[in-house]
């Protein structure tokens, strides 16, 4: 009886354990400024193309803000790309100041959690049609872009 409860106990904790494994995470530092505009806008970036909302914008500087209770809009500061997305709300204990969270399958980036100022909220995008096609695939490794301290 004792060894099944160890073999169960392995069991579980590999189990647990392995879901990390798959959960690869790379840190790519961005310049964001000390202190953010009053409304959470930050300038950043982003050093590859990416899709939002099923539009492909190319990589560039871009201003990114909340756009009411539950969107956020990115502007190209160079050209006159952009777009305007609907999010659902996020929170964390730990506030680790300005970031941006993509899905990447492939050479695939998708944009999928914006965390604008130093608080313990954020904001989530619903994945699009070709994010869903992809992650069926494709492993999902999240890419970091975080503030400079």
């Amino acid at each position: 009886m004792k060894r099944m409860k160890w073999i169960v106990a392995i069991a579980v904790g590999l189990l647990i354990g392995s879901t990390n494994l798959y959960a690869q995470s790379n840190k790519v530092v961005m310049q964001v400024p000390e202190t953010t505009s009053v409304n959470g806008a930050v300038q950043v970036t982003i050093p590859f193309d990416f899709s939002v909302s099923g539009k492909t914008l190319a990589a560039g500087e871009y201003l990114i803000a909340p756009s009411g209770e539950k969107g956020i809009s990115l502007k190209n500061v160079k050209g006159s790309e952009g777009a305007m997305v609907l999010s659902h709300p996020l929170s964390n204990s730990k506030a680790d100041g300005p970031k941006l969270v993509f899905h990447r399958y492939g050479d695939k980036y998708f944009l999928a959690q914006a965390w604008l100022r130093y608080s313990d909220t954020g904001c989530e995008l619903f994945a699009s049609s070709e994010e869903i096609r992809l992650a069926r695939a494709y492993r999902q490794q999240n890419v970091e872009l975080v503030a400079a301290k």
